[in-house]
């Protein structure tokens, strides 16, 4: 089985095509096959790797005494690059693996080409503004209602608790039981990241950091995603004023998976435009 090895772990990847490197790094309840799509056009003109985090389905799982910190989750993605794109790469991200790159952008903007940004769940996020504090309290219960829905042994409920807070109420249910097989391959990380702290589990960087970063970064949006990610979404454009933003028609919080054609598309023109700066 193909694996890079980053900080005494084994983590699956998939590499193809040659070209400027690309890292696709996936969210939530998800593994490196939420892109194959990407994979197989991306390839066509990069080198593409797009791996499995830490924890997450094949690598090993975690045990319930395994936090799971975005600083570990960043190093590993900061060693992913320096492993296999040679020190710098275009970085794709989807939902988590926003907050992912975003922590280490911050601290090694030196690994990033450019970086994709969709729907990042930075939740505390919600907390600068009016409107995001009155929606706030409501995330927080969701996720402590997947959490205890984990605790009590029924996983599945708890898969669902938490695709109801942040892809929608009912996805996870109107859902092929391929995708939802897919998400239960995942769901001992997520009771991981249900129990983890948000200390731990959440990014602490400042406005003014982002403020400084130089790095090309492109947020896509969905049309049709629960209204928080749109006010967090807003807050951090506010600290990366050059950044730029798109919303992606047709899709939900998964846009690469929605609407896989605009997805790529709007990907490739942005990457494009950051190797000519």
């Amino acid at each position: 089985m193909p694996t890079i090895s980053v900080n005494g772990a084994a983590l699956f990847a998939v590499e193809e095509g040659d070209g400027d490197p690309i890292v696709l790094v996936h969210g939530t309840v998800a593994d490196y096959r939420t892109w194959l799509l990407q994979i197989r056009e991306f390839s066509k003109q990069y080198r593409v790797i797009a791996y499995s985090r830490r924890f997450h389905f094949p690598d090993a799982a975690g045990s319930e005494n395994s936090p799971y910190a975005i600083a570990t989750q960043a190093q590993d993605l900061a060693e992913v690059i320096r492993a296999r794109a040679g020190g710098s790469a275009h970085v794709v991200t989807s939902s988590f693996g926003g907050c992912v790159a975003l922590t280490l952008a911050v601290s090694q903007p030196g690994l990033f080409r450019s970086l994709v940004l969709c729907e990042p769940p930075l939740m505390p996020w919600l907390l600068t503004s009016v409107e995001g504090k009155k929606m706030f309290s409501g995330v927080r219960e969701a996720q402590d209602a997947s959490n205890r829905a984990f605790k009590a042994g029924n996983p599945r409920e708890g898969v669902r608790l938490f695709c109801d807070m942040a892809i929608g109420r009912g996805v996870f249910d109107a859902m092929a039981p391929r995708s939802q097989a897919r998400m239960m391959d995942n769901a001992v990380e997520l009771s991981l990241e249900m129990a983890t702290s948000a200390e731990v589990y959440f990014p602490r960087f400042r406005c003014e950091e982002l403020g400084r970063l130089e790095v090309p970064v492109l947020f896509l949006s969905s049309d049709s995603s629960p209204s928080h990610y749109r006010v967090i979404t807003a807050e951090l454009l506010k600290c990366l004023p050059r950044a730029e933003h798109l919303t992606i028609t047709n899709t939900a919080h998964v846009i690469h998976g929605a609407n896989p054609a605009a997805f790529n598309k709007t990907v490739s023109s942005f990457m494009e435009r950051a190797l000519a700066i």
